[in-house]
């Protein structure tokens, strides 16, 4: 759950607010948003910064630190990269990319998607 809010701050970026192209995490930017422990009051605030570039299987990827691990116990650097309307983080138990969004998905169409060992097909409406 964490996963999934902290990458959709990062996809904000991503996506913009009607910009038509925009750089998928530019170098020095910085997400701040604060969630709610579970079961608890508490709220934390996490920040994730953009700072730098690599290749990994000849693709460029940004390196985005997290100021902290989450309960999804992924480290607290990520690697990921857009290319057309998509976009991959790296996984590596798995050592290969796996698609986190897919913002040229029609409607009507399902999505299969990974969610730990569980397949679960989501319809798009």
């Amino acid at each position: 759950m964490k996963t999934r809010k902290l990458l959709l701050v990062l996809i904000l970026g991503l996506v913009g607010f009607g910009a038509n192209a925009q750089t998928f995490a530019p170098t020095g930017a910085t997400w701040t948003y604060s969630q709610w422990h579970f079961m608890s009051p508490l709220i934390d605030t996490f920040k994730i910064r953009s700072v730098g570039d690599t290749i990994i299987q000849s693709k460029q990827c940004k390196i985005l630190l997290k100021n902290e691990i989450g309960c999804d116990l992924r480290e607290p650097k990520e690697f990921m990269y857009s290319d057309s309307g998509k976009v991959f983080f790296y996984d590596t138990s798995r050592h290969s990319f796996q698609m986190l969004y897919n913002f040229m998905q029609m409607l009507g169409i399902h999505l299969l998607s990974i969610l730990g060992i569980f397949l679960a097909m989501i319809p798009l409406l």
